[in-house]
């Protein structure tokens, strides 16, 4: 079945061939191995550093994983507002300048309306 992205819609991204998670399961086995010495002794210090450098690709891949997520909800939510714009100024016209000057003059005294009187 092919991946799907949550929507209903097929995703295009091809599945990687190692996923985060299991670079840092990897990892963290071979680490706990090198600090538990279960590793012969010609192994030791490159299945130690083959663990640190697993735990800093983990890191560095969620880092980008993170930000592709976060610019990829940001262009949703501007075509999403975009959309909405469009829509709403189908039906309300969007105010001209002149109106909008028009609006920031002070009201003048003759213009308001009393709202209640002291008598």
């Amino acid at each position: 079945m092919p991946p799907s992205n949550g929507s209903g819609k097929k995703s295009r991204a091809k599945p990687g061939l190692i996923s985060r998670s299991t670079i840092f399961i990897l990892s963290g086995v071979l680490i706990g191995l090198g600090f538990g010495g279960g590793y012969s002794p010609s192994f030791h210090y490159s299945g130690l550093m083959a663990g640190w450098v697993g735990l800093i690709a983990y890191i560095a891949l969620d880092w980008v994983a993170r930000r592709r997520k976060k610019a990829a909800t940001q262009r949703k939510l501007e075509r999403k507002t975009s959309a909405l714009e469009s829509r709403i100024f189908r039906v309300i016209p969007r105010p001209l300048k002149s109106d909008a000057a028009a609006e920031e003059l002070p009201a003048t005294e003759e213009s308001l309306v009393p709202v209640a009187s002291s008598h």
